[in-house]
């Protein structure tokens, strides 16, 4: 499904957000952007979070899982994430991004632990 447009959210301030969560659990690259819609504005995190560590693009996945099938004739699991913070009316991304990266991490560490053990 996609997020953005079921919510009906204007989006700005695009950006790429990089974590290096614990040693367990593969560095993730996400989508970081300002949504808002009719009501409420919101910093978003997005990505496809993998065994390996996360990125935003669909087509990462794809490939990865390609090579596993080929090479251990097994699938790649993912789960896509859409991590969302409310904020105040437009206001400043960047004032949002120590928690956004924060949570980030610890979503991708609870994966790899439970999800992708």
């Amino acid at each position: 499904m996609d997020v953005s447009g079921a919510q009906h959210w204007r989006i700005e301030s695009r950006r790429r957000l990089k974590v290096a969560p614990s040693p367990g659990a593969g560095p993730v690259n996400a989508r970081f952007f300002r949504a808002w819609g009719d009501r409420q504005s919101v910093a978003v995190v997005q990505w496809y979070a993998l065994p390996s560590g996360g990125h935003p693009s669909p087509g990462h996945w794809f490939w990865a899982n390609q090579w596993s099938q080929l090479t251990r004739r097994a699938l790649t699991p993912w789960v896509a994430v859409s991590l969302v913070l409310p904020m105040e009316p437009l206001g400043a991304i960047a004032d949002y991004q120590p928690l956004a990266a924060e949570l980030t991490a610890l979503i991708q560490q609870q994966l790899t632990a439970t999800v992708f053990p």
